[in-house]
This record gives C-alpha cells, structure tokens and sequence, in this order.
C-alpha cells in the first residue's frame, strides 16, 4: 500500500514500514500511527529513509505503542546518523544503515554494470550514461522495450557519451569501455565472456528479461559487478537479486519517489535485497567514483569552502583553519574517501553527504547549568539587575541541543521574572534546533542537570520543571512557550533585536580573529545600552576595536557589560 510516502507491507508475519519524508504533515502521521497498530504483527521493521529527527509527539507515541505492544518484536532500521543518535539517546535501539558506506570500498573497480528498468526509465538512462567517465568496464542495459518495436537507445545515446554504443550479436566477445544494449524480442545474457541472444520463453512475463542478464552477470563477475535497478512496472528485474546478493555483487535501487512507475523497486526494497537506495544524481556521482580514475592533487582548502559557501551557504572560510581541516579529515576517515578531489566532488555534488560534514564541523556539547559559577553569576547579578525592565529579551547564541536556554528559562521562573521575559535561543545546525524545541532529555543528563542545579543553589527541586515519561524527561510547556527556538547563522545574518542579555558560550574558539571581531560588535548592536554579554571561559574579547564597547565584569567567567556611551545619555 502506498499513501504519500510511506510505504506497508505485510511478508509472512513481519510487517514492514518504510517512511521516506519526515512525517511533517499530518497526513503522513495519521497514515504512519495507523500502519503500526492495525494490523498487529509478530514483528515490526520500521525503516526511515530520509527523517533527521521526529518531534516530541511523534517520537513519544512511537514509545507508547512499542511499549503497549510487548509481543510485537520491533526492528528500527534508520538511514541518517543523527536520527540514529537521537533514538539512542532514548534507548530506542536501531540499526543505522549507513548508505554511504556503498563508498567504502574504495579498492574495488567495477568490471560489469547493469542499468535496468522498465516504464519511465529511459530518460534517466539518459541522464546516467553522458555521466560516466571513461573506464574499462563493460556496460548492460536492458528495458522492457515492446517486442516488434525497434529500441531507439542506441541512437537517442550516439554522441552522448565516449563508450562505444553496441546492439550485441550472439557470441559477441564482450570489450571494455562498450555500452550493450539489449534488442527487444530477445533475451541477453552472458557466459564466458561472450554475450548471448535467445529467442526462449518470456520470463516474468518479459523478453528481453532483467532477472536472465542479472543473473548471468553475477556469475560471471561476482564482487566485480553492479545491477542498478530503475523505475518500472512488475515482477521481472528483482527475483534474481538475492542471487546477486550471494556472490556479492552490488545492487543500487533508485529511489521511488523519482518515479511515477514504482512497483519494480518497491518490491525490491520490500525484498530486503539491495544495498542502497539513491537519486539518480547519487547514482551517476556513485558510478564514476567506482569506474574513474582519480588522481591526488593539489586542490586548495579555500577554494574547497569557497565551493561550500557557494553550493550549500555556510561560509567556514574565517573559521579556526586547523579545527576546520581536522574535521574535513575526519569526515574523509569516516566515509573513507583517501582521495581529496574524489572527497570533494562527492560533497560538492551530494546534500546527503555535505551533511555528513557538517554535522561533524557542529559542535553540540552542552548541558544543563554549564559551569556553575557564570550561572551563579547570572542569577545573583545580572538577573536582579534586569528585573527592573518591563519586558526582557535574552538570546542564547549557538544553543546546540537546548540545555542552556532552559537552564535561564528555569532560573527565570524561580525569580518571579519568567512572565515578562521572552528567550532566542539560536544555532546553525537546523536538526539540533528541532531538538531542542522537542525539549526531551534522558536520565543521563537529567542527572546531571539536578548535580549542576544543585551547586547553584537552586531553589526547587528540578523535578518541577520537567514531566517524566519512563526514563524521559520533557520540559513543561510553561517553559517551551518562553523559548523560541530557531535556525540562524552568525556568519550571515544580522541583528535579530534588542536585547539585555546575550550568551554566547564556546562558539568563538572555532572562529579567526576576524570574525571573532565581527561577532563581537554583532553582540554590541544587539544589546540594549545597559546590556550584558556572556562568552564561553575559553573565549575573551580580543580585538582594540570590540574591547572599547565592554567593561568586564568577572574576567574569570567572561562575562561583560555594554559600555555606556555619552550619546547613549542623551549628552
């Protein structure tokens, strides 16, 4: 069954789920709570595509129906490592299948490659094909072209691309850097490295038949080989995949949501038998890493995050250049990406993958009351100090996960002064943000949060800030409804108010004095004349410029206070 993006189906007892959005939109909830409690399995594989996060209503109603079915054996299967790490943060046990490990095989060439498809594939073979560097691997397509009908491939290719374009004949010896274009009527496979043509029965109701290629060029070229498998209607092309899967050949699936003809692929997906699932575009960038030739060279940083800022927007050109490298490093480790051009292609030209490296150039340590004496500080200096205001406004920059907003929205209530307040809570990594708003916290750092509330002598027991659900601890609504939470970038956006008090805590130490600079008087022009500024105790007001717009109060915690100007006064 499929209802907007989500996909069910039942195999024997086991119920499998696959969700490719979100679950943004409420249809796409009703449908998803709906397949997990009717019919009731014996086992549940709930696989998530695409989803980042979920919020705090769905991912809580996912624990109680989990939770209220114990005879049901769930498996969660998830394809985005920050959606892995949260689930984990809750117990939630699930399998990240990391679609980018299909790179990890770096010493691997592919000899043979089958691009295979029914109805709607024919312009996105058109697409992969001009794509394709030169190599020596041997290429196989095969469509379900309507016997009789002359398949126009070959021509509508001539020009496209550099590999020779054949219609094979029977016993053709099989070349290198040659495209093989099934004839419609018959069916293709190889042997021996010869191809052959047979005029035999239909199978799965196809001539020429998918599942007959895939199957003979498996065998023949094992680990060597890759089936991609395109759009398209019925049972022929995924039947022979598990053979495949056997002699350790690799399958790519393309993603159903490109196609209008999907039941091909849907069912391959269904099967279990596949090793990724990728946009065309990830398809093609996937084949020429495999089949090209790179080369080491040497390709400058900044010109690498100057693609970046161009391509994706975020600017780390005056970031702290060694940390900024460590993690590019880092990132080529993890996908295994030994050469820097082929690394910065792929991350050039793949959203999925830059993510992988920007989530590893974000920072997210962070906890509840952070370095007790700057929030003593807060609470016995600055907040007295501005309960004389009738609205308070207080931004919280690069507020990661969210602990440090609500630490100052708790210390706010206790003082009577969360009323007339309103907290921005800020940062430049977009899934850390709906984190935050979800405002779940695990027993962990709960611990935590009641071991630092204490050193501030605070005045509640912590408990009264939170609801718990078994081991989850959710902020109270009095307290969310305080916070606005949103994506913003110190880098690129301007004043965003007026504030009296502004943390910025352990973000500059990744910033060049240039833009520490720039930040600082950023923080200036967002303060209220009378304003406090508190930075992380690594951190310190560097340059003659911004120093001239602070005095320091407590050079310990760095904390600061605006200058008062004579223009300021009036004078």
């Amino acid at each position: 069954m499929i209802i907007l993006n989500i996909i069910s189906r039942f195999i024997g007892n086991t119920k499998k789920i696959i969700v490719f959005g979100e679950l943004k939109n409420i249809e796409d909830r009703i449908q998803f709570f709906a397949e997990l409690v009717d019919p009731i399995p014996n086992e549940m594989i709930l696989t998530f595509m695409n989803a980042r996060i979920l919020d705090d209503n769905c991912l809580l109603r996912l624990l109680d129906i989990m939770n209220g079915n114990t005879a049901v054996k769930y498996k969660i299967i998830t394809f985005h490592s920050y959606l892995y790490s949260y689930f984990l943060r809750f117990n939630i046990h699930n399998v990240y299948y990391e679609k980018h490990n299909i790179f990890t095989d770096n010493n691997l060439a592919f000899k043979a490659i089958a691009i295979a498809g029914s109805t709607d594939s024919l312009d996105k073979i058109l697409k992969l094909i001009p794509k394709l560097p030169k190599s020596n691997a041997s290429i196989f397509i095969v469509q379900h072209v309507k016997e009789g009908v002359q398949n126009l491939l070959p021509e509508l290719l001539k020009g496209r691309t550099e590999y020779a374009i054949a219609t094979p004949k029977n016993g053709e010896i099989i070349e290198a850097e040659k495209i093989y274009i099934a004839p419609s009527g018959v069916h293709m496979s190889v042997l021996n490295g010869k191809i052959y043509l047979d005029e035999g029965e239909r199978v799965n109701y196809a001539r020429p038949s998918i599942d007959v290629l895939l199957k003979s060029l498996t065998l023949q070229y094992k680990e060597k080989f890759c089936a991609i498998l395109l759009c398209g209607y019925g049972t022929d092309g995924y039947k022979e995949l598990k053979s495949l899967r056997e002699n350790n050949s690799k399958i790519i699936v393309e993603n159903p949501m490109e196609c209008g003809a999907k039941s091909l692929l849907i069912n391959a997906i269904n099967l279990g038998n596949f090793d990724a699932i990728m946009s065309i575009e990830e398809i093609s960038e996937y084949l020429s890493d495999k089949i090209g030739e790179y080369y080491f060279n040497d390709v400058q940083y900044i010109d690498f995050l100057q693609s970046i800022y161009e391509r994706y927007g975020f600017d780390y050109k005056n970031y702290e250049s060694e940390s900024i490298k460590r993690r590019i490093y880092a990132t080529m480790v993890k996908l295994n990406s030994k050469n820097f051009k082929s690394f910065s292609n792929k991350i050039l030209s793949d959203a999925d993958l830059f993510e992988e490296l920007f989530l590893e150039m974000s920072i997210t340590v962070t906890e509840f009351f952070r370095d007790e004496d700057t929030f003593s500080f807060i609470k016995e200096k600055i907040l007295p100090y501005l309960n004389s205001y009738l609205h308070i406004k207080i931004w919280c920059a690069g507020c990661s996960t969210g602990e440090e907003p609500y630490s100052m929205a708790i210390l706010l209530k206790e003082m009577g002064m969360l009323n007339k307040s309103q907290i921005y809570a800020t940062d430049i990594n977009p899934y850390s943000i709906e984190e935050a708003k979800n405002g779940l916290f695990n027993k962990s750092k709960f611990i935590k949060a009641k071991e630092n509330y204490k050193k501030i002598n605070g005045s509640k027991t912590l408990e009264e800030y939170f609801d718990k659900k078994d081991d989850i601890y959710i902020a109270k609504k009095n307290l969310k409804d305080k916070i606005l939470f949103f994506h913003h970038s110190l880098l690129e956006k301007g004043i965003i108010n007026e504030f009296q008090l502004i943390l910025c805590r352990n973000v500059m130490i990744y910033f060049n004095s240039e833009l520490q600079e720039k930040v600082i008087l950023l923080f200036n022009n967002s303060l209220d004349k009378n304003g406090f500024l508190v930075l992380g105790k690594s951190e310190t007001i560097r340059s003659d410029k911004a120093k001239k717009e602070f005095k320091v109060l407590d050079k310990t915690n760095k904390i600061y206070k605006k200058i008062i100007k004579n223009n300021d006064l009036g004078d």
